[in-house]
């Protein structure tokens, strides 16, 4: 057996991403695997069209497309970005870092569709010069969490969902979700 060996040039602070696919277990219980396979690639092809150069920049404009096209798909989902620690080998399928335990921290913890700036993003954007209570595609809200969660931070900058894909003046995300 080959041990894995720790490399320390996977290990730096990077931009996560997590988003937790709402109803996943009954799609795929009730969908051929092909099917959902092919709801996720068409979504994840979507995205991969509408790449952004920065690393900030582009994932989230990733993640935005990518929740707009899950909706587009009927399927609802939640999530957060973090910035931090993370290490990640590719070859080995090997990720792990404090950063992705605040993505998943926030990401699962959310009750309702979308997905927010952690903490660390929000620190790491406003010490860029970036600051999050000016950018357009982000509004600061009071986070609905699925149960009581005093350490998680309430008020953080959430998307706002589709106001920057209207097409004819209408939110084609906010309208599948009626």
């Amino acid at each position: 057996m080959d041990l894995i060996h720790f490399d320390q040039g996977y290990s730096e602070k990077r931009w996560v991403g997590y988003f937790d696919l709402l109803g996943m277990k009954d799609l795929v219980r009730t969908k051929h695997h092909l099917s959902v396979f092919t709801t996720y690639s068409i979504a994840m092809e979507q995205v991969k069209q509408r790449q952004a150069v920065s690393s900030f920049a582009e994932l989230d404009h990733i993640s935005r497309w990518f929740l707009y096209f899950l909706i587009e798909s009927h399927i609802p989902a939640r999530g957060a970005i973090s910035f931090g620690e993370f290490y990640a080998d590719k070859k080995n399928s090997l990720y792990f870092g404090k950063a992705l335990i605040e993505a998943y921290e926030y990401g699962e913890s959310q009750d309702w569709i979308g997905f927010v700036l952690c903490p660390s993003a929000e620190t790491k954007l406003n010490k860029m010069g970036f600051f999050t209570g000016r950018m357009l595609t982000y509004a600061h809200t009071n986070i609905p969490y699925n149960k009581r969660r005093d350490e998680l931070k309430g008020n953080l900058p959430a998307c706002i969902l589709g106001c920057w894909a209207r097409i004819a003046g209408k939110n084609p995300s906010l309208e599948r979700l009626h």
